[in-house]
């Protein structure tokens, strides 16, 4: 049913969107066989291991549409169709979106895929509102339909939410499989824009520097990319995974910059293998989420900052891994096999395909000597190796022009207090068997 409804939908929705439709998702073969390994019975048919809800909010975004709905669509090949609820909150779009939502319901009720699509006709006025409190509750009602995920699915084991990004299949099912491979409570991508470049306002072409910066794709030649979300992500020292003020960012090798710190080295060699890294918080494009947070009786929620209490007024998103590692869920990882992007034509640059190894290309320089327990070369993350932070950088949503050097930077506890005696917490620190950093 999915091979007639996949390219059906994205020929319908891609008729809402302004952009051409490119090609299909080119997955390795090595890829390809990993995914069967882990997501199916040697018949074909889904191991159904995983009861999952996925969540969006989009917002314009009838470019994207098709690659998300593609994704979506194929992501439950193996996952099977009985198994996915997906919930989407759509306001105030003025392109096609809500029209290319349409057909995606109508694919949706024919496969009998679980969903709650809701949009709303209302442009958003962002004068005079707290921009974040208003990003919070637009995601609220993206995670609003748990309770009914809940009743179709038989239970919701993973909470997936997807920004609006260029993806793959693969990506979705790599966030989720990996979460529990690593016993994690949330796993994220990173998320890629094309650099920018100080000639091309004058007329000149950028041209990389460097060898991992070209693109050897036609899909976009010559082009270099950078991480975008560095507002929410923080790695396990509690600092930014690059300099938040840095000229030359988006002219610096893509993947060099990233945990580039001398307290993050092992941080850094994972990441530059692709290996599974852990950090304090992050979101970058797709996450997975353990979803028992949202279900307790005062279940979390995203919020904003709690300005009375003087707390940092950082994104809802960063805010939301504070409330998790405050309830005891404090396993957060980045997936560097996990690489989407704001703009499809960047989606096969080399900078990504190479730094990312989403093709799951064995490391070639890896020592025969190499063991399982050596974080700098192990798949699997040993978490007692680990660290908790003292402290969190804060990167506050400011109202106004507002340069915050790294000598003067404001620094919080990791935690939100009004959480920190919850029985969660103490059940997680409580249990030897628990590899959780305890609070």
């Amino acid at each position: 049913m999915i091979d007639r409804a996949s390219p059906n939908s994205t020929s319908a929705i891609s008729q809402s969107s302004s952009s051409p439709p490119r090609s299909a998702a080119r997955t390795s073969l090595e890829t390809q066989e990993l995914l069967r390994t882990r997501f199916l019975n040697p018949d074909g048919t889904p191991k159904r291991q995983h009861k999952v809800m996925i969540a969006l909010n989009l917002h314009a975004s009838q470019d994207v549409l098709p690659a998300i709905t593609n994704a979506i669509l194929n992501s439950m090949r193996y996952m099977g169709l009985e198994n996915v609820f997906v919930s989407i909150y759509e306001n105030g779009s003025w392109d096609h979106t809500s029209e290319g939502l349409a057909h995606l319901e109508q694919i949706l009720t024919g496969l009998g895929v679980a969903h709650h699509i809701r949009t709303a006709k209302e442009e958003t006025v962002w004068l005079g509102v707290d921009r974040i409190t208003l990003l919070a509750e637009y995601r609220n009602l993206a995670l609003s339909a748990m309770d009914q995920a809940e009743k179709r699915l038989g239970g919701v084991s993973e909470l997936v939410f997807i920004n609006d990004v260029y993806l793959c299949a693969q990506d979705i099912l790599e966030v989720i499989w990996q979460r529990h491979f690593q016993k994690a409570d949330a796993s994220c991508g990173t998320d890629w824009k094309e650099s920018e470049s100080i000639l091309g306002y004058g007329g000149w072409l950028w041209k990389p520097s460097t060898e991992t910066e070209t693109a050897s794709s036609d899909d976009a030649p010559g082009k270099s990319v950078y991480l975008y979300d560095s507002w929410v992500a923080r790695s396990l020292t509690g600092k930014t995974l690059r300099p938040r003020l840095d000229l030359l960012t988006h002219f610096r090798d893509a993947y060099g910059v990233i945990f580039n710190q001398e307290d993050s080295k092992l941080y850094q060699t994972r990441f530059q293998r692709a290996l599974p890294v852990p950090v304090y918080s992050c979101w970058n494009g797709i996450i997975a989420l353990d979803p028992t947070p949202f279900k307790y009786a005062q279940g979390l929620t995203f919020r904003a900052a709690d300005r009375t209490a003087g707390e940092c007024p950082s994104s809802e998103c960063q805010l939301l891994a504070k409330d998790f590692w405050s309830l005891g869920f404090d396993r957060w990882i980045i997936v560097p096999k996990v690489a989407v992007t704001y703009a499809q034509n960047i989606y096969y640059a080399e900078a990504l395909v190479r730094g990312s190894n989403r093709d799951h290309r064995p490391l070639s320089d890896r020592p025969q000597q190499a063991t399982d327990d050596d974080q700098n070369w192990s798949d699997k993350i040993v978490w007692s190796s680990y660290s908790k932070p003292d402290t969190v950088v804060c990167w506050p949503d400011m109202y106004k022009f507002h340069i915050d050097f790294e000598w003067n930077h404001v620094l919080e506890s990791p935690y939100n207090p009004k959480l920190l005696n919850a029985s969660s917490a103490t059940a997680r620190a409580a249990d030897p068997g628990s590899t959780h950093f305890a609070v």
